[in-house]
């Protein structure tokens, strides 16, 4: 007997923070709803991802974004071919003749990173590991452990920990919460909070402590202007932040308040050519890399806070 085909359309696009948390409820309603994935890339406005479970439904769906943009006054997107979009195009991309999740699951086999074995335990089993596992859901693609700024982040924070206990760690833009299990794995006497400014995140996070056995006792929070209870003067001991360089840049004075004198900071998810004007301005809050791993296009680094 053949596997079953399955079909589906990829939609790429540009939304404004002002209308996300709507688009959710309307767009996650329809019936060939999959998945959709954010990432900031600046002020007021996300990286969409949406995943639909048909195809031949291009039409379709660009009257369906554009209508429900034309209820709030927004310029309708229009259809482009490129992936590489601007803030006023769509992207559409069919795949035939895969299984999506499955092929998913086949690409985020289990891998090693220092002392963690990381794997989906819904699809893969391990039996008498001599490493800390990591269970992380596979249908995810944000956060598993398979782009090397997580992977980095990861393994400065193991590196880290063989000479300096941490009391207090931060994740900052936890996304599937990742770093948090990882850390509180790794150092299971320390305390973890967790923080997204997606509700979205905050729920995969508290989901992937449960899947890891670890209690979430009201230590993943989302956070906005008005929602800032991690602010705590020179509290933490050990900080990740895998985000992009315009937040990282304008965090700053945030992390000098939060983080604790000797303290480390591990920042991922900026290139490589933007390395030296981070670098330049964390010096002026006497933020000092003390190392830096390189891949690809990508750079991660880790910062120390010094009197």
């Amino acid at each position: 007997m053949k596997d079953k085909i399955i079909y589906f359309t990829q939609i790429v696009f540009y939304l404004e923070d002002s209308i996300k948390e709507i688009f959710i409820d309307y767009i996650e309603e329809d019936s060939e709803f999959l998945s959709i994935d954010f990432s900031k890339v600046e002020e007021n406005h996300w990286f969409c991802k949406l995943i639909l479970k048909s195809r031949n439904i291009k039409q379709k769906f660009l009257k369906k974004i554009n209508d429900f943009r034309k209820n709030f006054k927004l310029l309708s997107l229009k259809s482009c071919t490129d992936y590489n979009i601007s803030i006023n195009e769509i992207y559409f991309e069919e795949f035939e003749n895969k299984d999506w999740l499955e092929e998913n699951v086949q690409t985020l086999r289990p891998i090693n990173i220092k002392n963690f074995i990381i794997y989906d335990n819904d699809n893969f089993k391990l039996f008498n590991p001599t490493k800390k596992l990591l269970k992380i859901n596979a249908s995810y693609a944000f956060g598993t452990g398979y782009h090397s700024t997580t992977r980095y982040c990861i393994e400065n924070m193991y590196e880290c920990s063989k000479s300096k206990k941490f009391q207090n760690i931060l994740d900052y833009g936890s996304g599937s919460g990742i770093l948090g299990v990882a850390a509180k794995k790794l150092m299971p006497y320390s305390k973890i909070t967790l923080i997204d400014i997606d509700n979205l995140a905050v729920k995969m996070s508290k989901f992937n402590l449960k899947k890891n056995n670890i209690i979430s006792n009201n230590n993943v929070l989302e956070v906005s202007p008005k929602k800032r209870k991690h602010i705590k003067k020179n509290f933490y001991n050990l900080i990740f932040a895998n985000i992009l360089l315009p937040q990282l840049k304008s965090l700053i004075k945030e992390f000098t308040y939060i983080l604790d004198h000797n303290g480390f900071l591990i920042v991922s998810g900026i290139l490589i050519y933007q390395k030296n004007q981070l670098i330049n301005l964390y010096r002026k809050f006497k933020i000092y890399p003390v190392k830096i791993s390189e891949e690809e296009k990508w750079i991660t680094i880790t910062f120390k806070k010094k009197k």
